[in-house]
């Protein structure tokens, strides 16, 4: 028993000494950022040199977009880091270690697997699918942390993926998926469950309920419009236009 109680205490403090080391990386990381560029309350940081009038062309763009759907948020300060490491970013985002970026529950910092501020590009760590516009990664980030000041974090918690993550690519206006490419793969019933296959049928989904339904991100929000329900009218939608494609195709090979 004194022995077990002996092993406990050891795991429970080693636990301990893990977490008071994992937070003091969390505080001080910031640190080893040399190179930075900023526009209004976002702000950009990599370890390596980029184009500054390049970078901050793309904060600006990311911006505006947002300010379209939110208005001014100067009161929200949006740090970005981008590690260009998949040991580092795995430190910072360990939930997510094959994505574009992440966007911790706790604070406003956003962290990118690795970004190519002068071609505009943002890349993920896995084998498809992995490279997408760099502005648009940065849009669907920054409103995952609007996300939290709105809602909550208690919220963000509980509300179903589908809603946090289709609605944050519904605002940048595309998945890491080529929208009538995911079309085309449920049409014909070859859509998967990869990454990027989940953020199309969300973004899809969220897309559906807001331009055709007339949804409000209120209403997705506060889960007053059901998954299903969404689910069961999009699919109607692509199940007609398969029929109409296919007849098409039908009358075209007469």
């Amino acid at each position: 028993m004194k022995y077990a109680i002996k092993l406990f205490s050891l795991f429970f403090k080693s636990i301990l000494l893990l977490v008071i080391l994992y937070v003091f990386w969390y505080l001080t990381f910031p640190s080893i950022f040399g190179y930075s560029a900023s526009y209004k309350n976002i702000h950009f940081h990599s370890q390596n040199k980029f184009n500054t009038e390049m970078a901050i062309k793309i904060l600006a763009s990311a911006s505006q977009k947002l300010e379209s759907h939110y208005g001014e948020r100067n009161e929200v300060e949006i740090n970005i880091y981008d590690f260009q490491s998949s040991k580092f970013y795995g430190l910072a985002n360990p939930m997510a270690l094959s994505s574009f970026g992440g966007n911790p529950v706790i604070d406003d910092k956003i962290f990118l697997y690795h970004a190519d501020v002068n071609n505009n590009l943002a890349y993920a760590n896995r084998a498809e699918s992995n490279e997408v516009n760099l502005r648009n990664v940065l849009i669907h980030e920054i409103v995952h942390s609007y996300q939290k000041h709105d809602y909550g974090m208690l919220k963000m918690f509980s509300l179903p993926l589908w809603v946090v993550e289709g609605h944050a690519d519904y605002i940048r206006g595309e998945s890491s998926l080529d929208y009538q490419t995911g079309l085309n793969l449920l049409s014909s019933n070859k859509l998967g469950s990869s990454p990027a296959e989940w953020y199309f049928l969300s973004y899809a989904l969220v897309k559906h309920a807001i331009d055709e339904m007339g949804a409000t991100p209120e209403s997705l929000y506060n889960e007053t419009l059901k998954k299903e329900d969404v689910h069961h009218s999009f699919l109607s939608v692509v199940n007609s236009n398969r029929i109409t494609h296919m007849s098409l195709s039908l009358v075209n090979s007469q």
